[in-house]
This record gives structure tokens, C-alpha cells and sequence, in this order.
């Protein structure tokens, strides 16, 4: 099964802010995910919740916590070498034309 070739690496998932709507959802849909799982995630409605399980100091300001940290990807540097991307591209106008 995809279980036993892909071992479990998530510890939980918060999905914060929770609505009745996704509580509706995952009243239903919780029960075809496997039980393991199934406690993994954390659907919390106000802000007290996530504080169980994650620091003030880690949580972004906009959710209500300390963090000032703005995510930006000129952080990053690109994963692809140049060379990469100009063959990616080549080969792609290669075969929208037909070739």
C-alpha cells in the first residue's frame, strides 16, 4: 500500500483559522483518512489553539503572534542553473512548433 512504501513524516498540521465550513467538511472527511493521520490534524478556530503548539514567537504577526518575518523568494537562490532553464525552454518552443 502507499503507507508502507511512503512512511508517515508529518507530526501535525494546524489549520488555522478554522471555520464551521471546515469543521462541517472534516466531520465527513476525516473519516476515510487513516486513523494515524486522522489525529495529525488540528483544526483550530481561535488563536489559543495554535498557542498549544507553537510558540507566540514563531507565529507571523499577521496570524497574531510576535514573528515580524515577511517571506520573500529573492531570499532563495534559484535551485536551477541557467543552462537548465535555457534547455527547458528551448525544448519547449521546440515542440509547441512541432519538432
Amino acid at each position: 500500500s502507499f503507507q508502507d512504501v511512503f512512511p508517515e513524516r508529518l507530526k501535525r498540521v494546524i489549520i488555522y483559522p478554522s471555520d464551521m465550513v471546515f469543521y462541517t467538511i472534516w466531520g465527513i472527511a476525516k473519516w476515510f483518512v487513516d486513523p494515524v493521520t486522522r489525529t495529525k490534524v488540528q483544526p483550530m478556530m481561535y488563536f489559543s489553539g495554535v498557542e498549544e503548539f507553537v510558540d507566540k514567537k514563531h507565529i507571523p504577526k499577521s496570524m497574531g503572534g510576535d514573528d515580524d518575518y515577511e517571506f520573500s523568494p529573492d531570499d532563495y537562490d534559484n535551485p536551477y542553473p541557467e543552462e537548465v532553464i535555457a534547455r527547458a525552454l528551448a525544448e519547449r518552443a521546440a515542440a509547441a512548433a512541432g519538432g
